[in-house]
């Protein structure tokens, strides 16, 4: 998957804190994860990210600029996700969307905000309603975004709680702090409205000069000079500092004596989570958003009451048992929000559609093994996938690489995911229609030797397979749902492949012998969408399935120049025949297109007539006779299954439409032979399926 984070900038705050410890370690999961900022001023959190390899693009320094929404859309394009935080974003990020083909999601951050009153909803309801996936930080968040849009946006919203390093807080809390008279006072948060650092310095003035105050954070000037001016006016800049922006807020818990936050009310605060795992006391405003954390664990007091503050904060200073009591507690909570916890919770939502903490363990999963045909030439895009598979978070039982005899020489077995080399017959259905006596798992995965697999690509595949009770399961290869438009064009003039907006199937077979692909990338819930054929490069198969269909009697297309359309017959078999096959989408499957066994063919004017020729008789085995034995047999029971007269006629007609597009392309390609070609290509189609040695093959319908 291929996605991006929007947020209005790197400056200080909890959700940019967020993208400094989420990205780096979304990317290690072997996806792509970039992100977006409306304004590009560079900050340290913006400098760690780069530092960590995060790509960043900077739309410009004016977050509400219209513009940005152009901008947003030239990037969104490029994107199977898109995930919007802020409101800015969430609003730009809406309307980019409705040109986008991309899936929309985004973070709601706090338990409320200034939008949420009569003039707003209208306008957040249509906003909400643009995105497919709403993840609250809360519970709370949840419930209250829900009352402030109304219950339908329920089947969109997920619950991921906020998490943070845990380890390196507690590492940091370890080292020893120097014994000294004065007790130290940390609060680290931004100055904005949802902020209270007015009642933390008005408890400094109760607490008298035994204790300073450490405000670590920017933001809104105005706030920032209100609060200045306070602790001036009474003469309290000894003791009340203000660090701004700082990168090394472990060194600064472990230097402080009590973490406090005080807030109006929150979302789900990171600096809170940090604080409690510091291994130093930590407390907080009795508000939503804090309570539900906190309650139990840290310490509360009172919201805007800066002498109950002060009453809490000099306990926790003179009684060294509680202080240790109260940081065992606090720590023991912040390990339930460690981020590896939160990483793997988004990941389940950029997949799934939900939170899937209940899935079937690793070990639960039946074993599988990889097969992969080869022409041994495709060099280093072959080695990336070796290397890919290597890496796989389930590891298969065995790898075996089936290479025709004239190629073995080229490579040696283990050399990068103890692969073994077996030579084969050369052809592309030959190098498939195998009796994997070697493979002794259940489960197969086929590959072609030019992908590139996700650390979980084989366990997303297995899962799905387990978990719809399947015979084959294919990966979304190629994604032509998220083709551009010309590119949608050109493939519906020139074969009749087009989309469909049929959410029963991912991919349909028509009575012409065409394909037709689910229009868009379907809604998160429903990643996993019957198929009735799959991509050849990539597909999980249960090795049973294989066996029955007798791939052996399709390598009569072996005999052509090119085996166009050799997954098709495969895989539409099992269709035909009954059995079961799925599409998984953001399967995690990488296309690296090496053409190997294509080049030669597409270079020539001649592949005109081999695509006439072999779709003819494609067409011929797969449709056409199906039809006639089924009706023969009286198990034409379907609506949806096709007389023989409507399969004869919807094929004459894409001869037709065909004729005058090779026309066409004899005048681009300035070669008056193209269209004699895919003429005399249908004819020598019609000339084979009537052949002695053709009607000697087995049936395609082979269940009785």
């Amino acid at each position: 998957m291929k996605i991006l984070h929007v947020i209005t900038s790197l400056r200080t705050g909890g959700a940019e804190k967020l993208m400094v410890d989420l990205l780096p370690r979304m990317n290690e999961t072997g996806e792509i994860v970039d992100l977006c900022v409306f304004d590009g001023v560079k900050t340290p959190f913006y400098d760690a990210l780069q530092q960590r390899n995060v790509k960043i693009y900077a739309l410009g320094s004016s977050v509400y600029s219209p513009l940005n929404i152009w901008k947003l859309y030239q990037l969104m394009r490029h994107y199977d996700i898109v995930h919007a935080h802020n409101t800015a974003c969430q609003y730009y990020v809406a309307i980019a969307g409705l040109f986008s083909y991309s899936r929309l999601m985004t973070t709601e951050h706090n338990t409320t905000n200034r939008r949420r009153h009569g003039l707003w909803k209208p306008l957040d309801r249509w906003m909400y309603s643009q995105y497919d996936r709403i993840v609250c930080i809360s519970e709370l968040t949840l419930s209250n975004l829900l009352e402030h849009t109304g219950s339908n946006l329920k089947r969109k919203c997920v619950v991921v709680y906020n998490g943070i390093d845990v380890f390196r807080f507690e590492h940091h809390s370890t080292e020893k702090k120097p014994t000294t008279n004065v007790k130290t006072i940390l609060m680290v948060s931004a100055f904005r409205e949802q902020k209270d650092q007015m009642t933390l310095i008005k408890a400094m003035e109760v607490l008298g000069k035994g204790y300073r105050l450490w405000l670590a954070g920017d933001g809104e000037s105005l706030l920032v000079e209100r609060c200045k001016k306070y602790v001036s006016d009474r003469s309290m800049e000894d003791r009340v500092a203000f660090l701004g922006v700082r990168t090394d807020i472990p060194s600064l818990f472990q230097d402080s004596d009590v973490i406090v936050l005080s807030s109006h009310y929150e979302g789900l605060s990171l600096s809170s989570l940090e604080g409690m795992a510091s291994g130093k006391p930590f407390v907080a405003s009795d508000v939503e958003g804090l309570r539900d954390i906190v309650g139990g664990y840290g310490v509360l007091f009172p919201h805007e009451d800066h002498e109950a503050l002060a009453t809490e904060i000099r306990h926790l200073c003179e009684n060294e048992g509680y202080m240790s009591e109260v940081v065992g507690r606090c720590q023991k909570r912040a390990r339930m929000f460690d981020i590896s916890v939160m990483v793997k919770r988004y990941m389940d939502v950029y997949k799934y559609g939900e939170v899937r903490d209940d899935e079937t363990k690793k070990e639960d999963l039946p074993h599988y093994s990889i097969a992969i045909r080869t022409l041994g030439i495709a060099g280093e895009v072959f080695e990336r996938e070796l290397k890919s598979i290597a890496k796989q978070t389930l590891k298969p039982k065995c790898v075996m690489v089936y290479v025709p005899d004239e190629c073995l020489g080229k490579w040696k077995n283990g050399r990068f995911c103890q692969e073994v080399y077996v030579p084969v017959k050369k052809g592309m259905v030959a190098q498939r229609a195998l009796s994997y006596d070697g493979i002794d798992s259940e489960y197969v995965l086929l590959l072609d030797d030019d992908v590139e697999l996700a650390p979980d690509c084989a366990e997303r595949l297995l899962r799905a397979m387990t978990e719809m009770e399947a015979d084959c399961v294919g990966a979304d290869t190629y994604r032509n749902q998220d083709m551009s438009l010309w590119q949608k064009m050109y493939a519906d003039v020139t074969n009749f492949v087009h989309p469909h907006r049929d959410k029963r199937w991912a991919f349909k077979i028509h009575r012409n012998g065409s394909f037709s692909y689910l229009w868009k990338s379907p809604d998160m819930g429903e990643r996993i969408l019957p198929a009735q054929y799959v991509a050849g490069p990539c597909a999980m198969w249960r090795k049973e399935a294989i066996k029955r269909l007798h791939w052996e009697d399709e390598v009569w297309m072996d005999e052509m120049e090119f085996s166009y359309m050799d997954d098709t017959v495969e895989s539409y078999k099992l269709y035909v025949n009954g059995g079961k096959m799925f599409l998984l989408y953001d399967s995690g499957v990488k296309n690296l297109n090496a053409k190997t066994a294509s080049g030669h063919y597409r270079s020539r004017a001649t592949m005109f007539y081999t695509r006439a020729r072999l779709g003819f008789c494609v067409w011929w085995r797969t449709i056409y006779e199906v039809c006639g034995q089924r009706y023969r047999n009286n198990r034409a029971v379907s609506s949806e299954d096709w007389s023989v007269a409507s399969v004869v006629v919807a094929y004459w007609l894409k001869i037709l439409w065909l004729f005058f597009v090779n026309i066409f392309a004899g005048i681009v390609y300035m070669n008056v032979k193209i269209p004699y070609y895919y003429l005399k290509g249908i004819r020598d189609g019609w000339r084979y399926v009537h052949s002695t040695k053709y009607r000697n093959i087995r049936s395609y319908l082979i269940y009785k």
